[in-house]
């Protein structure tokens, strides 16, 4: 397990305790978390099943602004999702992901909330707050990655 990097400078993070992070909420003062040496406040949660920290260190200022885009316009556009079809969390979610790498030009493996930096949270803000759900899903039906055919699955193969 490789240790996360710091979204506001750069700086490898260390695991300590929440109390050691000096992190803010009571819960966590105990818990394992990803901080960053550099910046007092920045931090991020460990996932004590898979053994990975949870999106990237960031200090309040982003961690702020990752929870009010998945607040008020993450869950804005999942809940138009869910009026149209009931079982559509999982693929609104999944197209989200799909528009947000396109927007901001990055790898869908890096385009989740808990990963984005404060440039990347405004930018996105600003894209979802004029996006509906239909925004999104014409973006994932004209964008969406091609199935392989037979010809480019044998010419992979040759080339392996």
């Amino acid at each position: 397990m490789s240790a996360p990097f710091c979204t506001d400078c750069g700086t490898e993070a260390a695991m300590m305790l929440g109390w050691e992070a000096v992190v803010s909420d009571p819960s966590l003062a105990d818990a394992r978390v990803w901080s960053c040496p550099v910046c007092r406040e920045s931090w991020c949660r460990h996932d004590p099943i898979s053994d990975r920290p949870i999106g990237t260190p960031a200090g309040e200022e982003t961690r702020t602004a990752r929870a009010l885009l998945a607040e008020r316009q993450i869950a804005r556009i999942i809940a138009e999702a869910l009026a149209q079809n009931p079982n559509a969390s999982a693929l609104a979610d999944d197209r989200i992901t799909g528009f947000t790498a396109a927007l901001l030009g990055i790898e869908r493996g890096h385009a989740a909330i808990e990963q984005l930096d404060l440039e990347q949270c405004r930018k996105l803000w600003h894209a979802l707050h004029r996006a509906s759900y239909a925004d999104i899903v014409r973006h994932a039906q004209t964008y969406r990655p091609g199935k392989p055919t037979q010809s480019s699955l044998t010419e992979q193969g040759a080339a392996a």
